[in-house]
């Protein structure tokens, strides 16, 4: 009796109200309603086990939905690459600065003397006149971004190199105006946030002259007869940055020349300019402040 109810309730479920089918049909109906119930059975215990194993992983990592659970999920996975030795790298994390002028003035050098790769930034200067500046440059690294800059170097040249290997630096400096690869395979400007401010402007100025300028005695001849002075010069292979330059010198009251067409070089030749330019703009490079000295006997 018990057999037979079984037989009505799989018949009825298969859509029939015959209590005799053929040993066949009843065959077919009943495995299909197994079946069914096989599948269900599987997908409550796949979601029974799915929710374990999360409840495991929260236990072990952390909420993901938390700032906390965040965390802990990183360090766990840091320690799985390091484990399984994976060579995965973390990314750097950089202290992101305000606009300021000494963020200006770092712009200046790095469009100057500096280059951007995809995973690393450096600044070439040079090791016998420039190695003060040099490090100077690693110490304002650490001052705006909080990163320990290295000095290499550069076997049988005289050259020094400041680097820092951080792609989320790169990354910033990039946002911040400065090309990477080669600068100068476009149009090489001046940030607009630095033309928009005149202490920025200053400071760029500073940056920049710092690495591709110059002070020089500067000789002429005028009538027939030779004068002696002293010249500040920029030297730029880049027109567009030139004119930049040349457009900030002129908003700032001085007066350019050349820096236009082949000419590579703005110069600065009257001595007032040049005075003035240091007292307002200044130096960080002890290079220039010396040869000033020397040529002019220091700024009156």
């Amino acid at each position: 009796m018990k057999t037979m109810g079984l037989m009505v309730v799989i018949l009825t479920s298969c859509g029939t109200k015959n209590k005799f089918p053929a040993v066949d049909r009843l065959t077919n109906c009943y495995s299909k309603y197994s079946m069914k119930f096989m599948n269900e059975f599987r997908a409550t215990r796949l979601r029974h086990i799915a929710s374990e194993g999360g409840y495991s992983r929260i236990r072990l990592y952390g909420n993901p939905g938390t700032e906390e659970g965040r965390r802990k999920g990183g360090l766990n996975s840091l320690r799985t690459h390091h484990l399984r030795k994976t060579q995965f790298k973390q990314l750097t994390q950089i202290r992101r600065p305000r606009n300021s002028r000494l963020l200006a003035e770092f712009l200046g050098i790095l469009i100057g003397d500096g280059h951007l790769a995809t995973y690393w930034m450096s600044v070439t200067t040079n090791s016998k006149t420039d190695s003060e500046h040099a490090e100077f440059v690693q110490k304002m690294i650490y001052l705006l971004f909080g990163l320990r800059a290295r000095i290499r170097k550069k076997k049988g040249q005289n050259a020094l190199t400041v680097v820092v290997t951080a792609k989320n630096l790169v990354n910033f400096l990039h946002k911040k105006g400065m090309p990477k690869g080669n600068k100068l395979a476009g149009n090489l400007h001046i940030p607009l946030w630095i033309t928009q401010n005149k202490n920025y402007k200053k400071s760029f100025l500073r940056g920049l002259f710092d690495t591709d300028g110059s002070v020089y005695q500067d000789f002429r001849v005028i009538k027939g007869r030779r004068y002696q002075g002293i010249g500040l010069l920029f030297s730029s292979a880049s027109e567009s940055l030139r004119k930049d330059i040349i457009e900030i010198l002129l908003a700032l009251d001085y007066n350019p020349t050349g820096g236009v067409g082949t000419h590579r070089s703005i110069y600065l030749r009257k001595r007032e300019n040049i005075v003035r330019y240091f007292k307002e703009i200044g130096t960080s490079n002890l290079k220039h402040s010396e040869r000033l000295e020397r040529f002019l006997g220091g700024v009156a």
